[in-house]
């Protein structure tokens, strides 16, 4: 499944405008790894932010790990996706919320 979001991140991506990943596993029942989100960012840089709605507030420190790894200056836009979790998540190192409601 991670390469299919790869292959399906990235090909949006070549449309020319800019994307934000939504990882939501709640509904998909795939789980976005921080790994494969770093693998789409290095991949195209018109992947610009991730929706990260599992509720994992470690996620943000997950995701700032693989992006450190990753040859570029750019940092990808981090909103969580879980209303519940988004106080927590910003103050993890998060950028902002897209509500659920």
């Amino acid at each position: 499944p991670q390469r299919g979001l790869v292959r399906h991140f990235t090909n949006v991506a070549k449309l020319g405008l800019p994307v934000v990943v939504y990882n939501v596993p709640g509904r998909t029942a795939v789980d976005m790894t921080p790994e494969t989100i770093g693998l789409c960012m290095e991949m195209h840089e018109g992947i610009i932010g991730v929706k990260e709605a599992t509720g994992d507030v470690s996620r943000v420190q997950q995701i700032r790990a693989v992006e450190a790894g990753i040859d570029s200056d750019r940092k990808l836009l981090l909103y969580s996706g879980d209303d519940a979790t988004e106080a927590e998540f910003v103050l993890a190192g998060g950028d902002g919320g897209i509500s659920v409601t």
